[in-house]
Parts: C-alpha cells; sequence; structure tokens
C-alpha cells in the first residue's frame, strides 16, 4: 500500500481512503496487487496577502472563523458552455499526473449535488461575488 510511491501500514491506508480527499488506484499483476493512494484535488497555498484578504471577506461578511482549517474548492463556473468538452474525460500528463475534464452537462450536476451533500452535512457554502475595485 503505498502513498506517493512511498509504502506506508494498512491502517493508515484505509484511515486516508475514507477520506474525500483521497482516491484508490489498483495495479493488478500475476501474482499480486498494488494499490497506490492518488490525491483527488490539487492543493496549494495562497500568497500572504492574497490569504489575508480572503480571510477578512469570510470573516466579515459570512462571519468565519478564520483561526479553523479552510477548503477552498474551486472551479471556473465562467467558462462558456461551448469551451467544456462534449464528454467526460481524464488526461493523463507524463509523470503519471491526470486531470478531469468534465461536460458541461457533469459540471451542473456536480455543482447541484456539491450544495445538497453540504446542507446534510450541516456545513455551509459560500458564494463570493467580486468586489468593485474603489479607486
Amino acid at each position: 500500500m503505498q502513498e506517493y510511491g512511498l509504502r506506508i501500514s494498512r491502517a493508515k491506508y484505509k484511515k486516508k481512503l475514507k477520506s474525500f480527499i483521497y482516491y484508490e488506484k489498483r495495479y493488478n499483476f500475476e501474482n499480486s496487487t498494488i494499490k497506490e493512494l492518488r490525491i483527488s484535488y490539487k492543493f496549494g497555498k495562497l500568497e500572504d496577502q492574497v490569504k489575508h484578504q480572503l480571510f477578512s471577506i469570510l470573516k466579515q461578511r459570512n462571519h468565519v472563523d478564520t483561526t479553523q482549517t479552510i477548503i477552498v474548492h474551486y472551479k471556473d463556473s465562467l467558462k462558456a458552455k461551448n469551451k467544456f468538452p462534449q464528454k467526460d474525460r481524464i488526461v493523463t500528463f507524463e509523470g503519471g499526473s491526470h486531470e478531469y475534464q468534465i461536460s458541461y452537462n457533469s459540471f451542473v450536476y456536480s455543482d447541484i449535488q456539491c450544495k445538497l451533500r453540504y446542507k446534510k452535512t450541516n456545513q455551509f457554502i459560500i458564494f463570493l461575488e467580486p468586489m468593485m475595485a474603489t479607486p
């Protein structure tokens, strides 16, 4: 059982697999199977100034406790409908990384499902509207 190509314990593997952050990739051979954890989402870090501005908005407008861990799930929803692929697909890059490309219908469906899922778990979604720059 591997994460990033490194062996980890079965207990740690199972715990991580239960998280929405990971998914399992299996490689079946004649005499064995290799299971590998892969990350479902790309993670990054905000620059300090951007982070400060975002946290200020979240705290002021939405009363979010910014001392807690915050995960932002970003989707570019400004893409034109005709810019989406006709069907869902996975594009694989050198080195094994990949990217999911979804159709417009899948985009709309996943947006609806996301809202429903967070309503059920008693979490909330914040929709941020762009602020107009003041001169």
